[in-house]
């Protein structure tokens, strides 16, 4: 038994001994394991710092390569302002993503407006907004602001439906209307004031027979007008109770005008308390209008015309009429005149960009033409012998509106140097009957003239008229009848770029138009008739009366205008427009009808 349990002690040793060999050998294996991995990871970090190398001599070559970039950009520049380009494209020029030799650009990517702040925050932004040109914007620059300014469409597109409705006429055009619209909001009220303050109505020059469209007489329904001194102390007694804001004038349109004949005292009276309104909102105002129909003498009326522009320095429009009926304009020596310009000169006008004058002495014109050198359109109207003066520079001016009574107007005509673009001319034909020398001197402006306005008055009528209301009344017709025949005398109008021609006649018989055959660039012919008694109808009215000897023939309205060959003979000739004066009484009431090329057809019609 002893034995037994000696030999099961010895097996048992010998096992462990057995186990502790087979522990040592997996130790063993495990450090050789462990030994290879060290070995691994020694291998990778020395490949992780040649990596960092490689990383960090990368970089500085993309900082070498910007700096040659940036170099090379701005000798781009310098070579583009230059008007030069470097040839062959470049050899060893860095080409970008794009090619072409161009410098590689930066291009940053651009973030979403949500990561930059959250949407409630945008929100409290955008109510800020006032201009409705920044919400569009704003709208077409992220879809993520969309939820918030959908419901502020009705603001920002308020803008591009207004000029939409006053063109269709949608609602009259008073300071009612304009004032509920402009209570509705803020947006809105700034919409419709930037409406109305830059609409194109203020800028245009005084045309005729164009009165009778809506949308082009808001300067007169919609401009302050003040005729006497109680009138314009009350307002601006009210403006200091009751406005608060700069400007109390919805368009910055005003007019002033002195009534007050053989009242010098009331007249006085009156400027003062202009004065001392201008001193308040002068810089407001951008359109004004003085006109005078008191006895003041030229010295005067320069004078308060000087004290206004003085308070007046953001003047766009301005208007001066002095209607003085008395003989101190005569009794006043050109000198005395010349001498009060001279010691209290205009001040500069720099915003100035149209001037309408209307019987303006000669020395004032040309002065307010020294101090407003942005001039683009001029009116002078019932300016006898009219000269301007050669020291007078206006390189902006494209519009130029005239007036011809004699031969001496139609030479000084041809003295312009100005490049016009539209030239408007009344002549008065019981003054001045010869167009041949008239035709030749608008050869002039032929290089530049795109747009002629031609009215023929034989001035009887109008100058012996008065003005009643919305009427016109009328002296007593005379009689005779003055015809202006082109055809006999083979006379021709030379303007080569002239795309648009409007003839007015008022008390004047036209007998053909043959005048414009040399007129190929031909676009729009407009003709006013305002001779029309209205004892017939105006469709059965031509636009000339049937003259033999006449190229251009008219066989009425309606339908017939499309059997004249006026669209043969002009190829270029897209609309004929034409308005008749259906009764003498109102001046204001033409019948209208538009003739388009796209209506005509071809065809060879007997004119018998």
């Amino acid at each position: 038994m002893a034995e037994e349990q000696e030999d099961e002690v010895e097996v048992e040793h010998e096992e462990e001994v057995e186990a502790e060999v087979v522990d040592e050998d997996q130790v063993f294996k495990k450090d050789d394991e462990n030994g290879e991995q060290r070995k691994r990871l020694r291998t990778l970090e020395e490949k992780v710092k040649l990596l960092e190398k490689e990383l960090m001599r990368a970089r500085r070559d993309n900082c070498e390569l910007r700096q040659e970039n940036k170099a090379k950009d701005g000798k781009m520049r310098r070579w583009m302002a230059l008007g030069e380009h470097p040839q062959g494209g470049g050899g060893d020029r860095q080409r970008g993503r794009g090619g072409g030799g161009r410098p590689m650009e930066m291009v940053r990517e651009a973030k979403n407006a949500l990561e930059v702040l959250p949407l409630e925050i945008w929100g409290e932004i955008f109510n800020h907004l006032v201009d409705s040109q920044d919400f569009e914007n704003c709208y077409r620059a992220s879809s993520a602001w969309n939820p918030v300014l959908k419901p502020k469409k009705t603001t920002f597109l308020f803008p591009k439906v207004l000029p939409i409705l006053a063109k269709n006429q949608s609602f009259l055009p008073n300071r009612a209307n304009m004032g509920e619209l402009r209570l509705v909001c803020h947006a809105w009220k700034h919409a419709v004031d930037r409406y109305l303050q830059n609409h194109e109505c203020h800028f245009n020059l005084n045309e005729y027979c164009q009165q009778d469209d809506d949308h082009e007489c808001w300067r007169r329904r919609l401009r302050f007008c003040f005729v006497t001194s109680h009138g314009v102390n009350d307002f601006r007694t009210d403006m200091l109770q009751n406005y608060k804001g700069p400007n109390p004038f919805i368009t910055r349109s005003v007019t002033f005008v002195d009534p007050h004949s053989g009242r010098l005292h009331e007249s006085d009276q009156l400027w003062t308390s202009v004065i001392s309104l201008l001193s308040l909102v002068g810089e407001e105002i951008w359109f004004c209008n003085l006109c005078v129909f008191a006895d003041q003498s030229p010295e005067t009326f320069y004078k308060i015309v000087g004290r206004c522009l003085r308070r007046m320095p953001n003047i766009k429009v301005l208007e001066l009429g002095f209607n003085n009926s008395s003989t101190q304009e005569s009794s006043s020596s050109s000198s005395q005149l010349s001498e009060v310009v001279e010691m209290n000169p205009f001040p500069k006008m720099g915003n100035l960009s149209v001037l309408i004058t209307n019987q303006l002495p000669q020395q004032i014109l040309n002065e307010c033409l020294n101090k407003s050198s942005q001039i683009k359109k001029l009116q002078v109207e019932k300016q006898p012998n009219s000269s301007f003066d050669e020291s007078i520079k206006l390189d902006h001016l494209v519009e130029l509106t005239i007036s011809i009574n004699s031969m001496e107007d139609v030479s000084k005509l041809g003295l312009i140097p100005w490049r016009l673009r539209t030239l408007s001319l009344v002549v008065l034909c019981n003054q001045y009957e010869n167009l041949s020398q008239l035709f030749q001197t608008l050869s002039h402006f032929g290089p530049t003239l795109k747009n002629l306005n031609l009215k023929f008055d034989r001035g009887s009528s109008t100058t012996s008229s008065s003005r009643v209301g919305g009427r016109r009344e009328d002296a007593p017709p005379d009689t005779s009848k003055l015809v202006l025949n082109t055809a006999n005398q083979k006379l021709r109008l030379h303007l080569p770029h002239l795309e648009k021609l409007r003839i007015h006649v008022a008390n004047v018989e036209l007998k053909d138009i043959d005048f414009i055959l040399p007129l190929q660039n031909l676009q729009k012919l407009i003709l006013v008739l305002d001779h029309h008694d209205g004892r017939n109808e105006a469709a059965e009215v031509r636009p000339c009366p049937e003259d033999k000897d006449a190229v251009i023939r008219f066989f009425g309205i309606l339908d017939h205008l499309y059997d004249s060959n006026i669209w043969k003979l002009c190829p270029y000739l897209k609309s004929v427009f034409l308005k008749i004066r259906s009764d003498r009484n109102y001046w204001r009431f033409f019948r209208r009808f538009l003739y388009i090329r796209e209506n005509y057809i071809d065809m060879d019609i007997d004119p018998e």
